[in-house]
């Protein structure tokens, strides 16, 4: 007899690709949380430009040498400057009769790299987030979409991971509920939990717990959804749930 999977879904595909977007956000494109998020989630470059983990180990040492750490500004600017660096000195060395074909292309190559990493760091950079203080509508909205653009062929998964994918989903459409109990809420409360309280198996009843001291979005086990805000002595404090 199989039991229930203990999986919980922050630690799913959609679950890790829904948390790393927060972190990237929160963190101010900090180099380590976006490539966090390429090594440990299922990222999609664009339609049609395959996994971003197949990317990884160039983009890593192009943003490392570049001295990227953190900000928008610094993808943009410190690996441009790298990537004309590197052009420049790719036509150089063409230019000399002893030069390696074969290393001018591998220049090329990085180049190459380096143009479709900054472009993909700028094209999620756009997609910001709404302003502290919007309704949770607003924020579900938000990143039900980059949840969906992002992540790469769903449909092409795994059943259980399909499902955990439209549970996350899910959970954000239902956010919307929330703003009869909380009107206004952060970026920070829109996240799937990482607080070891939040035990919850993928194939339990979903429903979403709220904080209402700390805003953080908890996922719990729920038979039946109460429509009523309720105390309880759960650690995690004062929770309404859906």
């Amino acid at each position: 007899m199989v039991g229930p999977d203990p999986t919980l879904l922050k630690d799913t595909p959609a679950g890790r690709l829904l948390n790393g977007l927060l972190d990237i956000v929160q963190e101010d494109f900090s180099r380590s949380a976006v490539m966090q998020w390429i090594t440990e989630a299922p990222v999609s470059i664009g339609r049609g430009g395959g996994l971003a983990s197949a990317e990884l180990p160039r983009w890593e040492e192009v943003s490392r040498k570049a001295g990227v750490v953190q900000g928008i500004d610094q993808w943009r600017d410190r690996v441009g400057r790298y990537k004309a660096g590197l052009q420049e000195r790719a036509e150089s060395i063409a230019k000399l009769e002893e030069s390696s074909p074969s290393w001018v292309r591998g220049m090329e190559d990085v180049v190459e790299r380096a143009g479709r990493l900054v472009a993909f760091v700028e094209s999620l950079a756009e997609r910001t987030p709404p302003p502290n203080g919007s309704q949770w509508r607003e924020f579900g909205k938000w990143a039900t979409g980059l949840v969906e653009d992002y992540a790469d062929k769903p449909s092409q998964w795994p059943a259980g991971h399909q499902a955990s994918y439209e549970r996350v989903l899910q959970l954000l459409a239902d956010l919307v509920e929330l703003d009869s109990v909380e009107p206004a809420t952060t970026l920070s409360g829109c996240r799937l939990s990482r607080r070891k309280e939040s035990r919850t198996p993928i194939d339990a009843a979903g429903s979403i717990c709220i904080d209402l001291r700390t805003r953080d979005l908890h996922l719990v086990a729920s038979q039946t959804r109460s429509p009523e805000p309720r105390r309880n002595n759960s650690p995690i404090g004062p929770s309404f749930r859906i």
